[in-house]
């Protein structure tokens, strides 16, 4: 299980795009990539929405037109207009299965008044190829401070 958070700040709702990538990452020769993974999102305790194959989402057109559709059919992503608060993304892998997975959140509103904030992951930690890594992107032209 590998365990995504991030905070929606401000006083208005934020447009939120959460993947989660397996057979992907076997293009980059991660090793023991997990095939099938499913990912579920939480505000707090309260569950707020499930995708097991991305391509089965609802507003799987709208996954498609945000730019940001995992590469692979198997992958999971969940796409909603989130409410400020905490919020929680946990991948499995379906029917059980364990590899390598990737958690990603992207802000696809860009506007105030609020802001995709803070992010935090928990995994399990291992050495050599199982090592967890965290990583951040920034866009956009001005330079950000980044903790």
């Amino acid at each position: 299980m590998l365990i995504g958070g991030f905070v929606v700040t401000g006083s208005g709702p934020k447009k939120v795009l959460v993947r989660a990538l397996g057979p992907t990452l076997t293009r980059f020769q991660v090793p023991g990539a997990l095939a099938n993974p499913q990912v579920e999102l939480f505000q707090e305790q309260t569950f707020r929405g499930f995708n097991d194959d991305w391509r089965n989402a609802s507003n799987s057109a709208e996954i498609l037109a945000s730019g940001f559709a995992p590469p692979d059919d198997a992958e999971s992503a969940i796409l909603m207009t989130l409410d400020p608060g905490n919020y929680t993304a946990i991948v499995r892998g379906v029917a059980g299965t364990t590899g390598v997975a990737l958690v990603e959140g992207y802000d696809l509103d860009s506007s105030e008044p609020s802001k995709l904030f803070n992010i935090s992951t928990r995994g399990f930690v291992q050495t050599g190829d199982k090592v967890l890594i965290a990583g951040v992107v920034v866009n956009g032209p001005d330079n950000q401070i980044v903790l």
